[in-house]
């Protein structure tokens, strides 16, 4: 158990007022993992009741520092809980649309670490749109803006210094989102102290407040931010690293390495990334403030969705190859639990089951229509496309599961695992016997020893019945 002033998470999920609704982790399957860093390791996953694809962060809790680390972002995602199913009773808090959703959390005891269950964006990070050469669209980098200040704007909103705005955590989904992740570092002010002191965080995207070791506020994250728009309208972090720490403090205060080429970029633009990047704190533009620019309203969502997704798709996995991976996790999952409903062979690979049970008909359940359609949407794939790829996955692993159980049937006992032991311990062998010319019939044989055990078991359950 992980327990925090407001929080306990065990192996079963988070224990709380608000949380009687969420699943349990053994609703979850894993498909791949995504990605791994300094504060953990995330995997691609789905909620099998409601065919939700969800991301899985282990976060190892082995130090004192890890566990601070990890009350902080517990406290600050709970307060955007967003249950996975429906529920009866109305949230207690409303949950932001602009910072990633936090559906449980829960203790893997072998791994000694957190695993948080969270929305999972699809497309990635920043970061990725950074490396792949940047953005020069202003639609799209309005979008961004816009949607990064109101997860701001909430942030700050309840108290909340973020502390580690960089591309890294700021992620993309094929919807036309932006979001806000990575709370490990966040800090909670009150109205009697408004800055604080610490220097955590990432280096490159420090505001120089906090680089030169001062008290920090909010406009600290905003500085981030601006920072990280500029890297992603250049394809490239803008300022130069090779002096090291003193290098990075020097250039932050030359204003030459925060200009956009203006045969590129509209004065605008210019004009919005001034306000994010002044260099006194107390004159720099906050979340709100910079909601009311002219760039932000240039553009409108509806406006910009189309050359969004025609962005961002070359930067994401194939929709076809998300679709196989996740229907293959999903029947694999329904294969192990039909699989434990047939008696498992002995030491020996017998089973008691009969010939007759042994043919019967094996039919692994499918899944429920409406949430195959749910996942085509989210997808954007036809319907068409989810039935038939889920259906061939269910008649593969129901061929599977027949061909298993049918390998503990008496008629298989000779192919059995068990087979060679049963040899050495009893000195009979199943092996196939070459019939001569001259042996009699095979009716008046004397049956094998295998045939005669199972005719007794099946008399003794004879007797046992009258």
């Amino acid at each position: 158990m992980f327990t925090t002033k407001s929080v306990s998470v065990s192996e079963a999920g988070i224990a709380s007022p608000d949380a009687t609704h969420l699943h349990l982790q053994e609703n979850l399957v894993r498909v791949r993992e995504v990605g791994r860093g300094a504060s953990g390791i995330v995997f691609k996953a789905v909620h099998i009741p409601t065919l939700k694809v969800v991301a899985i962060k282990d976060v190892p809790v082995y130090g004192k520092g890890q566990r601070r680390q990890m009350v902080r972002e517990l406290h600050a995602l709970y307060a955007n809980l967003v249950p996975l199913t429906e529920s009866r009773t109305a949230p207690v808090r409303m949950p932001s649309p602009y910072i990633v959703s936090f559906y449980d959390a829960f203790v893997d005891k072998p791994k000694n670490c957190i695993c948080l269950v969270m929305e999972f964006m699809g497309v990635g990070s920043l970061q990725d749109m950074v490396v792949h050469g940047g953005c020069t669209s202003e639609a799209i980098l309005c979008r961004i803006a816009s949607s990064v200040l109101r997860g701001l704007a909430h942030i700050h909103a309840n108290r909340m210094v973020h502390r580690d705005i960089k591309p890294h955590n700021l992620l993309l989904n094929h919807a036309g989102d932006v979001k806000i992740s990575d709370f490990g570092l966040a800090r909670t002010l009150n109205e009697h102290a408004m800055h604080t002191k610490t220097f955590v965080g990432t280096l490159l995207y420090m505001a120089p407040e906090r680089i030169g070791g001062g008290d920090y506020g909010y406009p600290s994250d905003i500085w981030s931010f601006g920072l990280v728009l500029l890297s992603v309208a250049l394809g490239r972090y803008p300022l130069p690293t090779q002096d090291g720490f003193f290098g990075l403090f020097d250039s932050v205060a030359n204003e030459a390495y925060l200009k956009l080429p203006p045969d590129l970029f509209s004065p605008s633009l210019q004009d919005f990334l001034d306000k994010c990047l002044t260099i006194e704190p107390d004159e720099r533009w906050t979340a709100d403030q910079l909601l009311t620019h002219p760039f932000v309203h240039q553009f409108t969502p509806d406006a910009t969705l189309a050359e969004w997704k025609t962005f961002v798709g070359g930067m994401s996995e194939p929709r076809e190859k998300s679709l196989q991976d996740i229907s293959d996790a999903v029947m694999h999952r329904v294969y192990d639990r039909a699989a434990k409903c047939f008696v498992p062979q002995s030491d020996y690979g017998m089973s008691m089951l009969t010939p007759e049970a042994s043919s019967r008909n094996v039919i692994l359940p499918p899944v429920e229509t409406s949430l195959q359609l749910g996942l085509a949407n989210y997808l954007e794939l036809p319907p068409a496309t989810v039935f038939q790829v889920f259906e061939q996955k269910r008649i593969e692993y129901e061929e599977k599961l027949l061909e298993d159980h049918l390998c503990q049937s008496p008629q298989s006992w000779a192919n059995s695992p068990g087979d060679h032991r049963r040899q050495s311990l009893l000195g009979s062998s199943t092996s196939v016997v070459v019939v001569a010319d001259d042996d009699p019939p095979p009716h008046t044989r004397r049956p094998s020893f295998w045939t005669r055990l199972h005719n007794s078991v099946k008399n003794l359950g004879r007797r046992k019945d009258s």
